[in-house]
């Protein structure tokens, strides 16, 4: 009898945070998970990019024998 308590509730609590976060519609849920997805693999190819370039400046400006 508990546990089938604890399951009620458990479930009650996701509903919720489904409906705060999608107003309860799917597609809208499905549609802004895309669009963090999208700006979360923008954010990290552009970090790439620029991680590679200041490490290209900074061989070139400092070569690894001067390093050494």
């Amino acid at each position: 009898m508990h546990h089938s308590d604890s399951k009620t509730n458990n479930e009650s609590e996701q509903n919720f945070f489904l409906v705060g976060w999608g107003k309860g519609d799917p597609l809208e849920l499905r549609d802004r998970a895309g669009k963090c997805q999208k700006a979360a693999d923008k954010f990290i190819s552009n970090f790439r990019v620029a991680v590679l370039t200041i490490s290209k400046l900074f061989i070139r400006t400092c070569p690894p024998s001067q390093l050494a």
